[in-house]
């Protein structure tokens, strides 16, 4: 069966740009998301091996999806500059590939790839594969007909969904999935769902009665109900029955969007244009790509990969996984009498090795065998053995779920990469190879220990030429255990006042709902940017200056919004009512699939080279986004706890900068005031607004800390 793969373009572009170092020309040309996407690319055609590609990419401005609910994405970050400016590179890297390109206004590029896919399927002897960052489009997926082959971790790990892989990770078929997102939601796309219900409970529902549809007929039935409608679910799934369908809709992709298709003008290496191709590479100092163009030829003589610097381990390193479990035990006990070793745990694959001596790497399955976890145990635990890994705390967390602590830790890269150059956005070990040797990582896993050890030499060297070793040994590596040991306790979460304070927003926002429709005159989806703007300009005629969208209607947005709060009383409370709406389904409603059911924690990881500034960042979730100023966002705070006998505690500096200051520059009044023990930022509020510190507000003292800090 011939195959033909659908790129899509901008979901591939963000995952290469997130996952490379900043890489730019010396003109400054950044190029970290195009090196990343043609290695993709590259790797794509060596894998699936197509006849046809064709690349679809999302347009400017908003979609149908964005008229029908102006949440929708709206909690995205605004991707950077260095990003956007590399997409015209990669459309015209494509075009000389001899990719066409497809485009739609007000669709986005799934929608494009759905309609496709549908036209692909009149050509039954063509397989159709679509190539993507996310899995959105795993609804697409039918058979072995359509699959979508994606990215897992960094650029290089892929993994290919079929129909029965979809159903081995959901337990659901592909059509099924947009009806589960109609129930869960999709937090990374702000779509809502039904507020209270998770993974579990909604791909329960949609096993259980096999459609959203049927789900709400068998509701709406008099009698007696199947066990699992219970009487509260049931109350819940019918209050939010048309948000149920509306996010049903908001996740369903569109198939017959007008496109004009042919597999003839997708006959890529017909049109390819390399000369051109190579031309434009190497203009962008791409040359490592250039050479890896060989790779895609179909002729038997390919062009092989870079020469790789000599190998530190005096045997060749496999490249290929141990099985046999006596093998993998006489390598460990050979490395038990080792002083020095490489260790990582990487994509569930455990690499060890011992300098100049061979490389080992096997499945961190094959280590749940006792008697190999005993001997990892036994090396993790030894002082005397010192270690160069990777990542400590990965490290750590295994050893903690195999109830040891591991010690030894000599050096660190990934922290070593961070302490050297902190604005770095990724620290994978592939892209800190080829940034620093020019050489794109080869060998299979175990040479993973070859190429920890290389850097681990140059980064030591670079580090005690400025200095900077204290840094990495007496800071950010002790703290890697300790971040560990937190992120494996977690952080116990009372679920009543989470679950009371969902009753709660949700009520208040029935309550704005209700007096929005009052005041216009009529009920209408106060999420719609559309109905919005006729009520607000049309019903009630609002005449304040404000911008226009790109089809020429008068834009609703917040900041558009806020021009409008004096001409009439119900811009605030639709203010109010977005706030409150994008506190829910933000933060309130994905909390229960959150948290652990077997211990009632959040589990949070610590990324401890995620700020340039030295601070830790937080992840799946983010617990340091949660909102304080809201009186309802300090209530949600009160549903994290310390559990019986024990307590939170809240530590920080009072104000240190502010006392820096009045060190350096000699104030005396501010001095005094340190000295005498006054919150620095109520005296300078009492002083800006001429009254007693006793009849400072909150907001006069947050606006005084505004001025203390921007002086």
């Amino acid at each position: 069966m011939k195959k033909l793969v659908l790129i899509d373009g901008h979901a591939l572009v963000h995952r290469a740009f997130h996952a490379l170092p900043p890489l730019a020309t010396s003109s400054g040309v950044p190029t970290n998301a195009i090196f990343g996407f043609m290695s993709v690319l590259i790797k794509m055609i060596k894998d699936v091996r197509p006849e046809y590609i064709a690349a679809a990419f999302d347009l400017a401005g908003p979609t149908f999806r964005h008229e029908e609910f102006a949440e929708y994405k709206s909690h995205r970050v605004k991707a950077p500059d260095e990003l956007h400016a590399q997409v015209p590179y990669i459309k015209e890297l494509l075009t000389a590939f001899g990719v066409p390109i497809f485009e739609k206004a007000g669709f986005e590029a799934d929608d494009v790839i759905g309609a496709l896919t549908e036209q692909a399927k009149e050509h039954k002897d063509v397989q159709t594969i679509i190539m993507t960052g996310d899995l959105d489009t795993l609804q697409l997926v039918e058979g072995k007909k359509v699959v979508v082959w994606t990215l897992r971790k960094g650029v290089t790990d892929t993994m290919t969904y079929d129909e029965s892989e979809v159903e081995k990770r959901y337990g659901l078929s592909p059509e099924q999935l947009v009806d589960f997102k109609g129930l869960k939601g999709d937090p990374s796309d702000n779509i809502p769902g039904v507020p209270g219900i998770g993974e579990k409970t909604a791909s329960a529902l949609i096993k259980e009665f096999g459609s959203l549809d049927d789900l709400y007929r068998t509701l709406e039935k008099k009698g007696k109900k199947p066990k699992i409608l219970t009487e509260k679910l049931s109350q819940k799934l019918i209050e939010n029955k048309d948000q149920a369908f509306f996010s049903k809709k908001l996740a369903t992709i569109i198939r017959d969007v007008d496109i004009n298709f042919s597999l003839v003008d997708a006959q890529w290496r017909t049109h390819l244009d390399r000369s051109k191709l190579e031309g434009m590479l190497k203009d962008l100092a791409l040359y490592s790509t250039v050479k890896r163009l060989g790779e895609i030829e179909e002729t038997s003589a390919q062009t092989g990969s870079p020469a790789q610097p000599a190998t530190l381990f005096e045997a060749a390193v496999p490249s290929t996984l141990i099985a046999d479990e006596r093998e993998i035990l006489a390598h460990l006990r050979a490395l038990k009498k080792a002083r020095e070793i490489v260790f990582d745990i990487t994509q569930e694959v455990i690499v060890i090795a011992a300098i100049s001596e061979n490389a080992i790497a096997f499945s961190e399955m094959a280590a749940a065998d006792s008697a190999i976890a005993a001997v990892l145990t036994e090396i993790l635990t030894d002082p005397s053995i010192t270690k160069t890994v990777y990542d400590t705390k990965a490290i750590v967390r295994w050893g903690l779920k195999h109830g040891c602590m591991p010690v030894g830790f000599a050096f660190d890269v990934k922290l070593a990469a961070y302490v050297l150059n902190s604005d770095t956005r990724d620290y994978a070990l592939e892209r800190l190879y080829f940034t620093e040797f020019n050489q794109d990582v080869s060998g299979g896993f175990a040479a993973r220990a070859d190429q920890l050890a290389k850097l681990a030499q140059r980064y030591r060297e670079r580090l005690k030429n400025l200095q900077m070793a204290p840094v990495l040994m007496d800071i950010e590596l002790p703290l890697s255990p300790v971040l560990a040991r937190m992120e494996a306790l977690g952080i116990l979460v009372d679920e009543k006042i989470a679950a009371g304070l969902g009753t709660k927003i949700a009520a208040e926002i029935s309550i704005l709902e209700t007096q929005i429709h009052d005041m216009a005159g009529s009920a209408f989806n106060i999420n719609s940017p559309q109905q919005l703007s006729g009520i607000l300009f049309d019903t009630l005629g609002l005449r304040g200056k404000v911008k226009k969208t790109g089809k020429g209607a008068k834009s609703t947005a917040a900041g558009e919004l806020e021009k409008l709060v004096d001409e009439h009383p119900i811009v605030a409370l639709i203010l109010k009512y977005r706030e409150l709406q994008k506190l829910k389904t933000t933060y309130i409603d994905p909390l229960p699939s959150l948290i652990d059911p077997a211990d009632h924690r959040i589990h949070t990881t610590y990324n401890q080279t995620g700020a340039t500034t030295g601070r830790l960042s937080s992840q799946d979730p983010n617990l340091q986004n949660i909102p304080i100023r809201t009186e309802l966002g300090q209530e949600f705070r009160k549903a994290f706890v310390a559990r019986p006998g024990w307590k939170l505690v809240s530590c920080d500096y009072s104000q240190l900068e502010l006392r820096i200051a009045a060190h350096i520059s000699g104030d005396k009044e501010m001095t005094e005031a340190f000295q005498r023990g006054e919150d620095i930022h109520t005296r300078t509020a009492a002083d800006v607004f001429r009254v007693k510190p006793e009849l400072v507000t909150k907001e006069m003292r947050r606006q005084a800390k505004v001025l203390n800090f921007g002086v």
